[in-house]
């Protein structure tokens, strides 16, 4: 379905100056950002103090925290189109920067949450979901873990283990299991076994069991039989 285009002005700071900068969503529901800088060569810029996406970007994640200026899709989608980590770093709350971008991107459902991590997923935002797997709220880092788990290669791999050694809480380190399952690399084996040894719940143990059988059987065309073992 084709939607219908959209466009918002807002006043910027730049430089010693200020300047319009337009925010477009058209029918494809693509967000185009358009700012009289992206005209100067890019020497032009740096020698006129040019700063106009920094505040763009500390707009946007102020309207996705509690304003109402703009859809918080779009505001979200802008920020991804600027790369905004190195801005959003430098808010003190980081819970609240890394809650914003993977949950405020659409603050009704939580299906429209998970829709979120899945665009940041496809669009290989690898950097900013790895961050938000380290610093998020438990919603941001299970997410993350879940969008994560799609992207998949090795540096994602990696960041999966990592967390999951690290992660207090069992909820996220769930998704974090099922994700590893999901890319199927046995390089992960290692990691999911001690994982086994830590968790006591019964479903934790359940998902790290399916993770691996489904590594194996892509693999090696086997599965995983496991025996109860002892703790002590």
């Amino acid at each position: 379905m084709k939607r219908r285009k959209q466009s918002w002005t807002l006043n910027v700071q730049c430089g010693d100056g200020s300047h319009e900068i337009t925010i477009t969503l058209n029918g494809k529901g693509e967000v185009k950002i358009f700012s009289p800088c992206d005209l100067l060569p890019e020497t032009t810029r740096k020698i006129a103090g040019s700063c106009c996406l920094e505040s763009l970007a500390r707009w946007l994640i102020k309207q996705l925290q509690n304003g109402d200026s703009i859809p918080a899709e779009v505001a979200f989608e802008a920020l991804m189109t600027i790369e905004p980590v190195p801005f959003i770093k430098s808010l003190k709350d980081h819970r609240t920067r890394t809650d914003a971008l993977i949950l405020c991107s659409s603050m009704v459902k939580d299906g429209e949450r998970y829709e979120a991590a899945e665009r940041l997923a496809m669009e290989r935002k690898v950097k900013v979901l790895i961050q938000i797997l380290k610093e998020g709220g438990v919603k941001a880092r299970y997410l993350a873990a879940e969008a994560l788990g799609k992207v998949g290669g090795k540096k994602v791999k990696k960041a999966l283990e990592k967390a999951l050694v690290k992660e207090k809480n069992e909820w996220v380190r769930r998704r974090i299991v099922v994700a590893l399952g999901k890319i199927g690399d046995k390089r992960s084996i290692p990691s999911l076994i001690k994982a086994l040894k830590r968790e006591e719940s019964e479903e934790a143990i359940r998902l790290i069991v399916e993770a691996m059988d489904h590594i194996y059987r892509q693999r090696t065309n086997c599965f995983v039989i496991v025996f109860p073992f002892s703790r002590s």
